[in-house]
C-alpha cells in the first residue's frame, strides 16, 4: 500500500503522464525536423530522458537532450550543456 503522505503518483501514473508529455509536444511540433529538450539538473533530466524515449517511438527527426543548471545564489546564472545554439530556431 502506497503511503498517500510520501507519493505524489504512482509509477503507472507518471509514466501515463510523461507519455502524454511526449504526445503533446509531438501533436504542437510535428513538422519541426529537431526538438530541444532541456531539463533542469538533476531530477529534470531524469523526466527529460523519459520523454526523450516516448518521443523516438514516433519522431522521425532529430532530439538533442541538454540540461540546464541554474545557480540558486544568482538564478541569472544559468548553464545548458551541451551548449546549443537557438539562433534561427
Amino acid at each position: 500500500m502506497i503511503n498517500s503522505r510520501n507519493c505524489i503518483l504512482t509509477a503507472d501514473t507518471a509514466q501515463k503522464k510523461l507519455r502524454r508529455m511526449a504526445l503533446q509536444i509531438l501533436e504542437q511540433h510535428y513538422d519541426a525536423p529537431e526538438l530541444v529538450l532541456l531539463g533542469i539538473k538533476e531530477s529534470g533530466m531524469i523526466i527529460a530522458r523519459h520523454v526523450e524515449c516516448y518521443l523516438a517511438e514516433y519522431y522521425k527527426g532529430s532530439v538533442v537532450l541538454a540540461s540546464l543548471q541554474i545557480d540558486k545564489k544568482q538564478p541569472g546564472n544559468v548553464l545548458i550543456d551541451p551548449l546549443i545554439d537557438f539562433n534561427d530556431k
